[in-house]
This record gives C-alpha cells, structure tokens and sequence, in this order.
C-alpha cells in the first residue's frame, strides 16, 4: 500500500488502515530511519497476539489439572511443553 499525505506544521498523519495492518492503534509511536531510499518509518512497539488451537487450550487445561502443590513440579511440566513445541 502506498499513500501521499500532507505534513502540516512538521506533524505527518498515517491513514488509519496502514496504522491497523502494522498493528498501530491509540497513541503508538514510530521509529524514523533514514536509508538510502529515504526514510523508513516502522512501528516501535509491535505486540502480537498468538491464538492458541483447540488442542493447546486442551493441553493447557490437562497440565493445570494436573498442578501439585511443588513448584518444581509446575515448572517441569512447563519447560517440557516448551521443548515439544520447539
């Protein structure tokens, strides 16, 4: 997508629907960079979401079943989902 847009008073404003597709909402900031090509403009602080499927949401729901009251044991159970996912 590429947009033309007026720069007033030294103040740029991004169309809304460029704002959303890189995950800029409310009050983000951007970080400016000057490149061979220009400048660059890309968001500061992107936060993903991640959806989880069915099945991890049952996984998570067995462990948590599961939970003793050892610490140790939590942990354990968490780090060997980690590895099976990676």
């Amino acid at each position: 997508m590429t947009a033309t847009v007026p720069i007033r008073q030294g103040t740029l404003t991004l169309p809304v629907e460029m704002c959303r597709t890189v995950g800029l909402t409310g009050e983000g900031q951007v970080v400016i960079e000057e490149t061979a090509a220009g400048l660059l403009l890309k968001p500061k602080d992107v936060r993903t979401e991640r959806i989880y499927t069915d099945e991890e949401i049952a996984e998570f729901e067995q462990v948590n079943n599961n939970l003793g009251p050892d610490s140790a044991e939590v942990l354990a159970q968490l780090r060997s989902l980690a590895v099976k996912r990676n």
